[in-house]
């Protein structure tokens, strides 16, 4: 069987298998202090070593109430991240928000922020420190423009970053013949949850010719992405494409 054709068979297995490849931050490296009483989120914050220690005071200053929200060290092997462990009512869309605003306003740099799983224990702590650090990371590769990452929306990035080479390779050749105007009109599609006629008036195009040009990346990928499957591995075709490229860029840079 062809690697395309195992993929959507593959998916539900590939995110339960996922879970236990990440990496977990040790408990014993995180602090013994933090008052547990509620449920929070932890977000993981990116920015340039030169600008880490004024980001802290900026962070510390939005949340002063350390009942509420606190910034956590969990050791020298996380020594890039900056991590808020936070339990105000704001919604984590809104805290993030508030953190890259408030960061880019006042030192005028940029932020890439991870937000991870709740907690509301020592164990889970732990496993939301991770879970923020690995949205951060896959956000920076799949970034389209975006300030902040959920870990919880990123399941086929995910699964494209723990694919075999084989598959992603195979996934790769689908898109190779779209350029990024096609791309742009199936992400469009993507976005109006493969209506037609929303799309259509989203892009400022008549019915036909978007359908048209739907017709046309069909046609280059042997894909109809108005079907939900073929979508979804069109999606993960153009995933992989980023992926392989951010690694080859990786690897060049290393040379």
């Amino acid at each position: 069987m062809e690697p395309i054709k195992e993929l959507t068979k593959a998916i539900s297995i590939l995110n339960s298998l996922l879970e236990s490849t990440v990496s977990r931050v040790p408990s014993t490296e995180l602090p013994k202090d933090i008052v547990f009483h509620g449920v929070g989120v932890v977000f993981a914050i990116r920015v340039e070593d030169a600008h880490k220690n004024e980001t802290s005071e900026i962070v510390k200053n939005l949340f002063p109430l350390k009942i509420e929200s606190k910034i956590i060290e969990a050791g020298v092997n996380y020594s890039k991240y900056i991590f808020l462990y936070s339990k105000a009512k704001q919604s984590p869309d809104k805290i993030a928000k508030t953190l890259a605003e408030t960061i880019m306003g006042e030192l005028m740099i940029s932020v890439q922020i991870g937000i991870g799983e709740q907690a509301n224990t020592q164990e889970e702590l732990s496993n939301a420190i991770t879970t923020a650090i690995y949205a951060l990371e896959t956000g920076l590769i799949f970034n389209n423009g975006k300030q902040y990452h959920h870990y919880n929306e990123q399941g086929i990035a995910r699964i494209v970053m723990n694919l075999p080479i084989n598959v992603l390779l195979d996934l790769n050749a689908k898109v190779q013949m779209l350029d990024d105007s096609m791309i742009a009109i199936a992400n469009m599609l993507f976005d109006n949850n493969l209506n037609i006629s929303e799309t259509s008036r989203s892009a400022y195009m008549h019915r036909n010719t978007l359908i048209y040009r739907l017709n046309r990346i069909s046609k280059l990928t042997g894909l109809d992405i108005r079907k939900f499957e073929d979508s979804l591995i069109f999606k993960m075709a153009v995933m992989a494409k980023i992926y392989l490229e951010e690694r080859q860029a990786a690897y060049d840079k290393d040379r």
